[in-house]
């Protein structure tokens, strides 16, 4: 519900601010299907297999997505794009790195990245060896992905979820923290004897090291500038990305925090971080009833690549496997407890 209220909120704002031309009707049909999406997995029943199930045909898209990472990487980056966003991208200086998005390219800008950050937190939870080999291989396949992706937000949140999952979520075991151990010492050692060659690579310097002023200069600097300006409330009523130059001496503010701020002022902020509570109160639930912080992690990781990208609405795909994931072990827990509290009552 409180999904519709934010989506209503930015649709409305718009129109009463002359911007109803910004809002098009792509997004207000993505808006509420993805709202009825959420609504209807809130409303769904599933089974113990149904984690099983799911990790297994994401596994295969994995695969495939692996597999058209490496075609667009070795054979035709044009491969799934588009043809008018790819002709818009070789505009882009990336320097011969494109932000590959494998067969996600054929979607949505970002559906991808956001895919291979939270696919992550699928694969994590484990019963037997087997199922632990699995997922590992899963793991590795989605941060070889994210890599060919050349995108900042997509592997360094990768690497935050591996450090989080194996030294703070207590989902370390002896093979998995020596195997670690064992990758971390040959890439120190690749790294060292190679620490020239790779810090002055074009990779390091034109993706790793390129400017970042439109996600911390120009939001600062519109706070000091255009504070008093801006209609703090309600903001005004449209993206810095629609109506660039807004205020004369700033394009666009590249972070969605500051860009939200900017189109739907407090009230669109305090919307925008009451979706996201209603995805931590589920993955609350789950650490208070079982102890297993895992999820804890993915509402932050949602508002952190939030001040590197505008990423702030809720159809990505990434963010509704994300909520599927941990709607279903709520229900695995709740159906645990309805069945003991039934044992008692017969």
């Amino acid at each position: 519900m409180l999904l519709l209220v934010y989506y209503g909120y930015l649709i409305i704002n718009a129109i009463v601010n002359n911007y109803s031309a910004k809002i098009l009707k792509t997004d207000i049909f993505i808006f509420i299907t993805s709202s009825l999406t959420i609504l209807l997995i809130d409303n769904l029943s599933f089974s113990k297999s149904s984690l099983s199930l799911l990790r297994r045909n994401i596994f295969i898209l994995i695969t495939l997505t692996l597999a058209g990472s490496f075609s667009q990487i070795f054979i035709d980056s044009s491969l799934f794009v588009p043809a008018d966003r790819y002709e818009q991208l070789s505009r882009i200086d990336f320097a011969g790195y494109w932000r590959n998005s494998s067969i996600f390219d054929s979607l949505m800008e970002n559906q991808g990245g956001i895919m291979f950050i939270f696919m992550m937190f699928l694969f994590w939870q484990s019963s037997s060896s087997e199922e632990i080999k699995k997922q590992s291989l899963a793991i590795f396949f989605l941060i070889l992905i994210g890599v060919m992706t050349f995108t900042r937000y997509v592997f360094l949140s990768q690497i935050m979820i591996l450090v989080y999952f194996n030294f703070f979520a207590k989902r370390f075991t002896l093979k998995r923290t020596i195997a670690i151990g064992l990758c971390s010492i040959i890439l120190m050692i690749l790294f060292l004897t190679n620490e020239n060659t790779i810090l002055s690579s074009d990779f390091i310097q034109t993706r790793l090291l390129a400017d970042v002023s439109g996600r911390t200069n120009d939001p600062f600097y519109f706070f000091q500038r255009y504070l008093s300006e801006h209609n703090i409330l309600f903001g005004t009523g449209a993206s810095s990305f629609d109506i660039e130059y807004f205020y004369s001496d700033i394009q666009r503010l590249h972070s969605g925090i500051w860009d939200l701020f900017f189109q739907g002022g407090i009230i669109g902020l305090i919307l925008y971080l009451s979706v996201i509570y209603q995805f931590y109160r589920k993955c609350r639930f789950v650490f208070r009833k079982t102890g297993d912080s895992t999820f804890l992690l993915g509402p932050m990781i949602i508002i952190l690549i939030n001040f590197t990208a505008r990423l702030n609405y809720f159809y990505f795909l990434g963010l509704i496997l994300f909520y599927l994931v941990i709607t279903i072990n709520v229900k695995l827990i709740q159906n645990k407890v309805d069945m003991r509290i039934n044992n008692i009552d017969i």
